[in-house]
């Protein structure tokens, strides 16, 4: 009995947080209400709102604080071409759009409206939240993305700023890319990744430091070749060069075994420069190439080894924090009076930045 007293009691605790999710009220024009057309505007109107205010709408909302949208009667302008007005309220604002959008058929129409009413939204919605302290994000369109520097905040050339939705959970990661100097300073930033990327959202620095755990393989004069790698990549104010630190043990099948420790430059160029932020397949994606040097030692030989590698990889960011990594290296090292090539190994690899 007093587990089940303290699941009740726990419920309610947990209630009022649950009441607190943001309601979105839609009502259509009477003439509308049980038309086909209208139950397709009403949908793809919903889905636009929720998409575009969700992740800034302040939070928690107190009880009663919900999104309204009335939607005016539909016109029809021509086959699938519709036209209607529509009108927000939330906290006592109002905002009111006029919409055009048109298809091929009605499920292109209502995608045609909600990519409308969404590109609409992106800074229009804005009129309807406070503008929230400290650093956000002010533009956002394609690859460009900035914002204005308020007094006392530092940002610097390839500093990593994580964007964040109106409950603190990141859905973008951004890479300064310049900072362009007058009254108000102005950050220019490139996604790294961008879930949800929307003026108004939170941007806070972080530290931009990644630890990446790879397995190179390799095969060789018919040996092969495994082993295990931690890379510790750190941003040294020189956008886009980062500073690499790699520790490596590699095991081959003829019984050798050496252990590397090796420094040197990254560069990491995100895939957005050329895709923009839209296309969330092509733009989470970055191209790194990597060049370090550094000392070993072979067991079999009992002896220092000086080392070197390349390195060229293709990533792709799962969260603001998560990536997998797919590549291929070439390691070079010599021994006090031999040299070795171990050709190219295929790297996976997957990484953490915080």
């Amino acid at each position: 009995m007093k587990r089940i007293g303290l699941l009740l009691f726990l419920l309610m605790l947990c209630f009022p947080v649950f009441s607190m999710e943001p309601k979105f009220q839609v009502t259509l024009a009477e003439v509308d209400a049980e038309t086909d057309l209208g139950h397709l505007v009403e949908a793809s109107v919903r889905s636009a709102t929720e998409r575009s205010f969700l992740p800034r709408l302040p939070y928690p909302l107190e009880e009663g604080e919900d999104v309204s949208v009335s939607i005016d009667p539909i016109i029809l302008t021509g086959p699938y071409q519709v036209r209607c007005s529509l009108n927000f309220f939330f906290r006592g604002k109002a905002l009111k759009l006029q919409l055009f959008a048109k298809g091929k058929s009605l499920a292109s129409l209502g995608d045609s409206i909600e990519t409308t009413l969404y590109s609409q939204l992106r800074y229009d919605a804005l009129s309807l939240f406070d503008q929230i302290e400290g650093l956000s994000l002010g533009y956002v369109h394609g690859s460009s993305l900035s914002s204005s520097l308020p007094s006392g905040t530092l940002l610097h050339v390839g500093d990593q700023v994580a964007v964040s939705d109106n409950q603190g959970k990141r859905t973008g990661l951004l890479v300064t890319e310049g900072i362009l100097q007058g009254d108000v300073p102005v950050a220019r930033f490139l996604p790294l990744y961008g879930k949800t990327l929307l003026p108004g959202m939170a941007l806070s620095k972080i530290s931009g430091r990644t630890f990446t755990v790879s397995a190179p393989v390799s095969y060789q004069n018919s040996l092969i070749t495994v082993g295990l790698e931690g890379t510790y990549s750190q941003n040294i104010g020189l956008y886009p060069f980062l500073f690499s630190l790699k520790v490596s043990a590699l095991y081959r099948m003829d019984g050798s075994f050496a252990t590397f420790g090796l420094t040197g430059l990254e560069v990491r160029l995100p895939l957005s420069l050329v895709f923009g932020s839209t296309r969330q397949g092509l733009a989470n994606g970055s191209i790194s190439a990597a060049c370090r040097i550094g000392l070993g030692f072979s067991t079999t030989e009992n002896e220092m080894i000086l080392g070197s590698e390349a390195e060229l990889s293709y990533q792709y960011s799962l969260s603001a924090s998560w990536a997998l990594q797919v590549g291929v290296s070439s390691k070079y090292w010599s021994l006090s009076d031999k040299a070795y090539d171990s050709g190219l190994s295929l790297i996976l690899s997957t990484s953490y930045t915080w």
